[in-house]
């Protein structure tokens, strides 16, 4: 089985930097997991089809796959009452 290579937006990362080192930890340790099942994240719908969300506590990461390159783009990084308020991804 291939493993996705992760690249991460600028946003996303200043995002993450944001958020409490214990919770970034864990999140850091998801994201990693994602190059062995890109899937695993949920399908979002609406405006957002073609995304994906990772849950992980009170945050969510937004990440989109690119399964011709075999990579994962993580976008938005955020607590769950906020992350899905703008359409700007």
């Amino acid at each position: 089985m291939d493993c996705y290579k992760i690249e991460w937006d600028s946003r996303a990362l200043k995002e993450l930097q944001k958020i409490p080192d214990d919770d970034a930890k864990i999140i850091l340790q998801k994201v990693s997991e994602l190059s062995k099942s890109p899937y695993s994240g949920t399908a979002l719908k609406g405006g957002f089809k073609g995304y994906f969300r990772l849950r992980s506590g009170n945050y969510r990461v937004i990440y989109s796959i690119k399964k011709h390159h075999l990579l994962i783009l993580i976008l938005r990084v955020g607590s769950r009452k906020d992350i899905y308020r703008t359409k700007s991804l």
